[in-house]
């Protein structure tokens, strides 16, 4: 029954005008449409219109697409469960169509057959019961009395609720109430019922779809929603598509959509079905029956071509004749213009009767006002009402206020009634229809959320000669009124120039298109065509053209070059301001060498927070952050912030820590945030080694010494050092356990932490999930020791409760993981030639300690292992023509570390390969070349032949530059900047995923196809970057 009946309910679309008469069935017309995965937060302080065309910008590849009957179904990769689902998108872009598809597709037996019911329950319905008090149960047998024999199980049923126009409720839903509901039967209000359902505690196990335009989406708190969608209507070939299942004249379709992509405002327009469909209801009439006329080319000439369409309709069949259509339009724009400066979309019959309008008269107008019945009887009798879609209540309103203004003297934006003698006053003061623009214009500009800026543009719109043709009874004048398209152009114009913000001024510029005036959009293109315009210094009206005029380009905004914008009369911080807007919309944005100072991150910043956020790739290459660093660290945590950070590029390692060590390939895959501002402390060095000191302001930090983390609401002070761990071998034997991480000892001085992230050194790639159960962090306190849980991230342990004595990772025995290690090599003795070689978990105690006691030797620098090194397994390692002892060692974290000492009577290239006992795996292999015994020289580079040949020395040496040269970021910088290699290598270098080798391999492929110019510059940069390069490598003059 319920299937039959929701069948039947949905089967067809409101999708005709009167012209056509008979309902279009869904099946039929039904074009797919474009949804995805979407994100809660900061709402949009645009008009609907043109979010529109902000998300026409974006490719549809940025991503990925849902369909509507899989919004409660984990993309690939997820693994979260989903119970309600909050769908996003602006009026007439297909969220009920979408929810009639997966209704129709369920009670058809297609889709989602794993649900027994679905019960749709539009808000807009719902709001004539919000003073009822009733149960769960009582309100479905009220909707669905089919129902009253159906029991609802709160574990067994699998049960959809869609509630669809979030927007439309009148209901005070309160999040915040204690009011907890937990049976179906107990009867409370509605509000309180819907809020118990969203939350979860009524029906934990039911599915909830919700719907909204998107300035209402926050009203639910985002922790009770497990996956936002949008709704993005129509992308360009499912328009083509619409339009030939419309048009059954296939020749038809094709001129009518070649006349919409001759329009670039309307061709974007058709992103929304709505207005695909009014625009073929129009189109299709006009290019049919060959009609004399203009063909519209404007939003405004097309909304007043389907206002007409409405009219000839009534006239057509012959409805009452005593009501004038003329009354009746202009009743409707007054409801239309009453509603839209409160921002409701729906009506109901108080509504209605405020306005003067007989509903039974309204509902002739099928195509401007729809009705929507109830079917079933109950507690719902009440009729519901709205436009077909908001631009047309705001073409209406519009329509409302010219007439109003031009046949009244009523400016409709004066609230209070007039007498009849402030009416003949206004006769004289209302000269001019300026007045009701400017007035309308002002209005416009202190929206804060642009509700007002469609009306404005269809308000200029209806005052050109154009439009007043096309409705000569309305728009016809009554007194001697001017229009002076002139004085109003002038008007705006000065609003341009007035109005810092270059987003405020897009819909004025909108509006002088309107008005046929684009001077303002020339002049900005003849300086973009001279390629001159970083030379010119702007007028605050010329930038808010230049931002008008990028938006407006054809092309998709993919890079955004500060470059081509700034010189001596235009800085980076201004430039930055001043095209924020833009910068919004680019998936690109280059500032690098542009010296962009406080002022011009603080733009930056905005552009990562904004919502949506295009950006992807920023660089920052050579410019100085300052004390701008832990404002773009804070806007890097944002969540709304997309920024690939692979490809951030910042010049300066001290700030912003996006790097992180160890390079492990093994667990790569494995998330860590790299929103950390790395920090370096004071430091004090006494007889007990290193102590460090900082404060910090908030935000989030990692200590360049210790590799500890802390996040901060508020300035704090912190005194912190490592300590060697051989205090606790006696409790660490008692607990059955091992440290797996240094020991900190912290103090806090002064403030709070909230968050504390201890360094570990496993490697994550491959162990057990279950790990984190044998993982503890110890404590060690005045009144003994004690453990707790944490959170493990690839290379940190965070602490739940961030309170400090020393601490550190602990892990039961026994467990085999791996960990990244460590690596020094020492020569004690050159002649024979002696080596000891250290692996050991990264630990700078450990560390500092070697160096102690090694300080008499030559120390030789090999990059770390790359991959993991198997815990407290037995290693050997292998070296031709040496003596090695001992034969093996084994690699542990509570203890000091133990060293292979290598004895080899020949000064050759060593060769070494250290492998796992237990299989002969070989876990890393090096290679030190001879020039290092050669030199006899301590902590020194082997000095180099002035003249010597680089060439050379390139040609006989770059197969070992890609094995041994690590600071490859560096390198490449100088190589860029004496333009050795081009933009797009640089970046491929530069991006963190990229290993050393793989990086160094593409510069030595590039140098090696070049002149000796570049071979000797190549080296000269080497040298200079990499001062030990000879130590692993033949002298040049050998």
């Amino acid at each position: 029954m319920l299937k039959s009946k929701l069948r039947k309910k949905n089967q067809c679309l409101y999708e005709k005008t009167a012209i056509q008469g008979n309902p279009t069935l869904l099946n039929e017309i039904y074009t797919e449409l474009y949804i995805t995965e979407s994100e809660s937060g900061e709402i949009s302080s645009e008009h609907e219109v043109r979010q529109i065309e902000t998300q026409s910008r974006r490719t549809a590849t940025e991503d990925t697409a849902i369909k509507c009957n899989d919004i409660f179904r984990p993309l690939p990769g997820q693994d979260k469960a989903i119970r309600t689902v909050l769908t996003k998108g602006v009026a007439g872009i297909g969220k009920t169509v979408s929810v009639q598809k997966l209704i129709m597709d369920w009670a058809e037996g297609k889709e989602n057959q794993d649900v027994q019911l679905i019960f749709p329950l539009p808000f807009r319905e719902i709001n004539l019961m919000k003073d009822k008090t009733l149960s769960l149960s009582d309100l479905l047998h009220v909707f669905f009395p089919e129902t009253k024999e159906i029991e609802i199980s709160c574990d067994e049923s699998k049960v959809l609720f869609i509630f669809d126009g979030l927007d439309e409720c009148r209901l005070t839903l309160d999040f915040k109430s204690k009011v907890k509901l937990c049976n179906i039967s107990e009867s409370v209000s509605v509000d309180v019922l819907l809020m118990n359902l969203i939350v979860g505690n009524l029906l934990p196990s039911a599915l909830i779809w919700i719907t909204s335009r998107p300035a209402a989406a926050d009203l639910i708190p985002s922790e009770c929603v497990h996956r936002v969608t949008e709704v993005r209507g129509f992308n360009d070939p499912e328009k083509e598509k619409y339009f030939r299942k419309r048009i059954c004249d296939q020749s038809l379709a094709n001129t009518i959509i070649s006349h919409l992509k001759s329009s670039r405002s309307l061709y974007i327009m058709c992103n929304i079905p709505v207005f695909c469909w009014i625009s073929a209801a129009v189109l299709e009439k006009i290019l049919s029956q060959a009609e004399s006329g203009e063909i519209p080319k404007t939003l405004t000439q097309m909304y007043t071509h389907f206002l007409i369409l409405q009219t000839n309709f009534k006239h057509q069949k012959d409805y009452d004749k005593t009501v004038k259509y003329e009354d009746m339009i202009v009743k409707l724009g007054k409801l239309a213009f009453k509603h839209l400066v409160k921002g409701n979309i729906i009506f109901y019959e108080e509504d209605l009767r405020e306005c003067g309008i007989d509903e039974t008269e309204a509902a002739v107008y099928s195509g401007l006002c729809t009705q929507i019945f109830r079917e079933e009887s109950g507690l719902y009798h009440g009729k519901v009402f709205c436009f077909v879609h908001l631009s047309i209540q705001e073409h209406l309103a519009a329509l409302y206020a010219h007439v109003s203004f031009t046949k009244n003297y009523i400016n409709v934006f004066d609230q209070t009634e007039q007498s009849l003698f402030t009416k003949v006053l206004n006769t004289k003061k209302y000269n001019s229809i300026s007045h009701l623009h400017q007035r309308a214009v002002d209005e416009a500009l202190l929206s804060k959320n642009g509700h007002l800026d469609l009306f404005l543009h269809f308000l200029l719109g209806l005052s050109l000669e154009s439009n007043q043709t096309l409705l000569p009874v309305l728009l016809k004048q009554t007194g001697s009124f001017s229009f002076s398209k002139e004085e109003t152009v002038e008007f705006i114009k000065q609003k341009i120039r007035a109005n810092h913000s270059s987003e405020r001024s897009i819909n004025l510029f909108h509006c002088l298109i309107e008005l046929g005036d684009d001077s303002l959009m020339q002049e900005i293109q003849g300086y973009l065509r001279s390629e001159k315009i970083e030379e010119t210094k702007l007028s605050s009206s010329q930038w808010s053209a230049l931002v008008y005029v990028l938006l407006k380009s054809e092309q998709k905004m993919d890079t955004f070059n500060l470059k081509q914008f700034i010189g001596a009369q235009n800085p980076a911080d201004e430039v930055l301001q001043k095209l924020l807007p833009v910068i919004k919309e680019s998936r690109s944005v280059q500032l690098s060498d542009c010296e962009v100072k406080d002022e011009g991150y603080a733009a930056l910043a905005s552009a990562l927070r904004s919502n949506p956020s295009h950006l992807r790739q920023l660089y920052l290459t050579r410019n100085k952050l300052g004390a701008s660093v832990n404002l773009l660290s804070d806007v890097l945590h944002n969540p709304h912030c997309k920024l690939e950070k692979q490809r951030l590029d910042i010049s300066e390692p001290s700030e912003l820590n996006l790097h992180p060590l160890p390079v492990c390939q093994s667990c790569v895959h494995i998330g860590d945030s790299d929103q950390w501002v790395q920090v370096e402390p004071s430091v004090c060095t006494d007889e007990g080694g290193s102590k460090f000191w900082i404060s910090t302001p908030a935000g989030r930090f990692e200590c360049r010494r210790t590799r500890m983390r802390w996040v901060c609401a508020g300035d704090v002070t912190l005194r912190y050092h490592a300590v060697d761990g051989h205090f606790l071998s006696a409790e660490l034997e008692r607990l059955q356990c091992e440290r797996i991480g240094p020991v900190i000892d912290v103090t806090v001085i002064s403030g709070k932490l909230e968050e504390a992230h201890l360094p570990h050194y496993i490697c994550l790639a491959e162990s057990d999930p279950s790990l984190k159960d044998d993982i503890k962090v110890l404590s060690v306190e005045e009144d003994g020791i004690s453990l707790e849980s944490v959170e493990l991230t690839r290379f940190h342990a965070k602490i739940l409760q961030p309170y400090f004595s020393p601490k550190t990772v602990l892990m039961k025995l026994g467990i085999a993981v791996k960990v990244h290690c460590d690596l020094l090599i020492f020569m004690t003795n050159k002649d024979p030639i002696i080596l000891h070689l250290y692996f050991f978990p990264i630990d700078s105690v450990f560390e500092k300690k070697i160096k102690r006691e090694k300080k008499t030797s030559n120390q030789i620098s090999l990059s770390r292992p790359e991959t993991p090194l198997q815990m407290n397994k037995q290693h050997s390692l292998e070296v031709p023509g040496a003596f090695v002892q001992p034969k093996e060692i084994k690699i542990k974290g509570d203890i000091k570390p133990n060293f292979f000492e290598v004895i080899l009577s020949v000064a050759d290239d060593i060769n070494m390969t250290l492998s796992r006992v237990d299989d002969q795996k070989s876990v890393w292999t090096a290679k030190i070349c001879k020039a290092l015994f050669q030199t006899g020289q301590k902590h020194k580079s082997p000095q180099v032949a002035v003249n010597f040949d680089k060439v050379q020395f390139f040609n006989e040496n770059w197969c070992d530059f890609i094995k041994n040269i690590k600071n490859v970021n560096a390198i490449a910088d100088k190589l860029r900047q004496k333009q050795i290699i081009h933009e797009e290598l640089y970046t491929e270098i530069t991006l963190p995923t990229s290993t050393s080798e793989a990086s160094m391999r593409k510069i030595c492929s590039v140098v090696r196809k070049g002149s000796d110019t570049v071979k000797k510059k190549f080296i000269s940069i080497l040298l200079a970057e990499e001062p030990n390069l000879l130590s692993h490598l033949p002298s040049p003059d050998s």
